[in-house]
């Protein structure tokens, strides 16, 4: 658009001459029905009786050649351009009378004369100044017809309102249409005064390859291909964290523009999409968070010459009004391992092996931008800047380092390759301090430093804990490399429920599976996840299954009841109604994971059975019996710790029933007494504090 001959304010200033006309005209007719007068008195008398307009109320010859003038003027320094203000008119196709109203509701932002002239023709002026529409009008009818248009131009489907170039004033209850204030949105005012836009656009993004999957990409390019040129319309569905934006972002790049970024749906949709339209910008609206998304709202992102795309969650009711309304689909998922490996050789340097790379993906797997942001912090943390590999004739720079082995410049292979080897290291801290600072809102990292050697459970039991880990440990096997992955569509968590009474290993397994899978466990906090406003549990449950998806994190429910608990039947009320909506969620939430998700449970009747029947594994634990308590006394205590000659963990075992949890309370306690006394923790100790034990859990005191 070139418009450097012509600048926008002054063309706007140009066509506001016609207003200035127009004002003086209405002034008089005011002037003269104010004074009255036979001659004005029989004018309105004849309107009445013959339906013949005063003549004074019609514009006279003298004004019509002015504005005629002015319009020529204008054309001439026009030309053959495109101008903000005409690409304006062409967009919305407004005819004159329209063009007429829109200047009039300019004019009073523009010059403070227009404002204290409009107050002349009509004194009634709304709060802050602002005329009514009803002051617009009058001035720009000329005739009958012509107010009938105009006052149907102002109404809230015509072209001026509907397209968001004027803002309608809320009105007040019974009040006329007309009596509502129109002012200009501001960006309109912005865009033909040449200013920047209100609105913010998303950082440019590099091409599509860097921003989503290759599936992806090829789905996005081929919508722009088969569009010919016309605007692209797309529904990004996909999951928070699955780069929705970034998408939106390439897709902009792709088509040679920026993406205007509108944060949600409210008054000022209609404004922002022309804003859009008349910049050349794709729109990228984000439902993601659950906003409805209105018909009226539909109908604005589909307006001619504008190409949107807007983020929403799957199976949401906004990703089906605009899939309804033509709006090509784009079904957003995490990257690929190939793909998450380039990113992360972009990010870290093409010197980084490729192999050792694909480990860290294996174990964080992460969108683009989450990868970019941890490939900055490795760099930082361990002072590498990038690493570029010499291209040798394959030798192991680590073993053939150099003729000269104290060499330690920065350009030496073997320092090249140490440098590799700090900034992996470092960006899989980064990548798993991401997913924990994601994850800690709703949920707690647990550890373990115990073995499987401090387990005591029955064989049986041992068996079946151990087919939980190994089917774990084999799920990329299985999934990828067998091919199982296209053959089970959904279902494809490793998921466990462990029942049992409290204190009898359930927690403890959880943690000993992590540990031996290498990776880190994060345990639920219901009362984080819960939410008493309605839609807020299925949006903590959203990001929960999605960042322990990317993560590769493994998901423990302790108590699991709590959340897993039976749907009501039947006569429900709100209360219960919403709760099953959540149980439902959570019951897809699950069939669609592909991670590793345990459940622990002392009550496991409680549990929903549609539950029950999409967990793989279930395994009981017992509580323990006497020669499986006299282990867990001698396990829990350290070889360290200082213990009296007297210690008798089969006298403990055989004198109190205690679950292994309940046995591990009692030797910390005896520890903490005999610490604080310092002395060995003696029997004596072990039976006060089993004795307070029994005490705590309600159960009969042995004497």
């Amino acid at each position: 658009m070139n418009s450097a001959e012509y600048p926008p304010e002054q063309e706007l200033l140009d066509r506001l001459e016609r207003v200035r006309l127009l004002l003086a005209h209405a002034l008089r007719v005011r002037q003269l029905m104010t004074r009255g007068g036979s001659g004005v008195q029989a004018a309105w008398e004849r309107f009445l009786h013959e339906n013949v307009e005063p003549g004074f109320v019609s514009r006279p010859p003298e004004l019509e050649q002015a504005l005629g003038q002015i319009d020529a003027h204008v054309r001439g320094r026009v030309a053959d351009r495109e101008t903000r203000f005409t690409r304006l008119v062409r967009l919305l196709g407004l005819d004159a009378l329209e063009v007429d109203l829109l200047l009039c509701a300019l004019a009073p932002s523009v010059r403070r004369g227009f404002r204290e002239a409009l107050q002349l023709v009509g004194p009634e002026v709304m709060a802050g100044g602002v005329h009514p529409a009803a002051h617009l009008v009058e001035v720009v009818a000329s005739s009958a017809e012509t107010y009938a248009r105009a006052r149907a131009a102002v109404d809230d489907d015509g072209t001026l309102i509907a397209s968001g170039a004027l803002l309608a004033a809320p009105m007040a209850p019974g009040a006329p249409p007309l009596w509502r204030a129109l002012t200009p949105s501001p960006a309109l005012y912005r865009w033909l005064l040449g200013a920047q836009s209100p609105y913010p656009v998303l950082a440019e993004e590099p091409p599509l390859r860097r921003a989503v999957d290759e599936d992806v990409e090829v789905h996005i390019q081929a919508t722009v291909r088969e569009a010919h040129g016309q605007p692209v319309r797309v529904v990004l569905i996909g999951e928070a964290g699955a780069g929705r934006t970034r998408a939106a972002a390439a897709l902009a790049h792709l088509l040679g523009c920026r993406a205007a970024w509108l944060p949600r749906v409210d008054r000022e949709l209609a404004p922002a999409v022309l804003d859009a339209r008349l910049r050349q910008r794709l729109v990228f609206l984000d439902t993601a968070s659950g906003d409805e998304l209105p018909q009226e709202a539909t109908l604005a992102l589909a307006q001619p010459e504008l190409s949107c795309a807007v983020a929403a969650l799957p199976g949401s009711a906004a990703a089906a009004s605009l899939l309804a309304a033509g709006f090509t689909r784009v079904d957003l998922r995490m990257p690929s391992l190939r793909s998450q490996v380039r990113a992360w050789r972009h990010a870290l340097g093409q010197g980084v092996p490729e192999d050792e790379i694909a480990d860290v993906v294996r174990g964080h797997s992460l969108p683009f931008h989450s990868i970019e942001e941890a490939a900055t912090q490795a760099k930082v943390e361990s002072g590498v800047l990038g690493v570029e590999l010499p291209q040798s004739s394959g030798e192991n720079p680590a073993e053939n380092p150099g003729e000269n082995p104290g060499d330690q410049s920065p350009e030496h292979p073997g320092h090249v390759v140490r440098n590799a080897r700090l900034l992996l290291q470092a960006a899989e801290r980064a990548a798993r301090a991401i997913t924990s600072d994601r994850l800690s809102d709703i949920a707690d990292r647990l550890s373990t430093t115990l073995t499987w050697d401090d387990l005591v459970l029955p064989e049986d039991v041992r068996t079946s804990v151990h087919e939980v880990w190994r089917a774990a440990a084999a799920r990329r096997t299985v999934y990828e490399s067998w091919g199982f992955e296209s053959r089970t569509p959904y279902g494809r968590a490793i998921s466990a429920i462990f029942t049992g009474p409290p204190g009898t290993g359930k927690t403890m397994v959880a943690t000993l599976i992590a540990r031996q899978l290498n990776i880190e466990l994060f345990r639920v906090d219901l009362s984080r996840l819960v939410d008493k406003y309605i839609g807020e549990t299925e949006k903590h449950l959203a990001m929960l299954f999605g960042e322990a998806e990317r993560g590769r994190c493994v998901l423990l429910f302790d108590e699991a009841d709590a959340i897993f608990g039976k749907r009501t039947k039947g006569g429900e009320s709100a209360t219960e109604r919403y709760a099953n909506l959540e149980v439902n969620y959570l019951l897809q939430r699950i069939e669609t994971f592909s991670g590793i998700v345990l459940l622990t449970t002392n009550q496991e009747s409680m549990i929903d059975e549609a539950f029950k029947r999409r967990l793989r594994y279930r395994v009981d634990f017992p509580f323990p019996d006497e020669d499986e308590r006299v282990l867990i006394w001698q396990r829990l205590i350290p070889p360290e710790a200082p213990m009296a000659a007297d210690f008798d963990p089969k006298a403990l075992a055989r004198r109190y029933e205690l679950s292994g949890g309940h046995i591990k309370n009692a030797v910390l306690r005896a520890a903490f007494a005999a610490a604080a006394d310092d002395a060995p923790i003696s029997q004596l100790r072990l039976v006060r504090a089993a004795n307070q034990e029994l005490e705590n859990i309600g159960k009969l005191v042995m004497h």
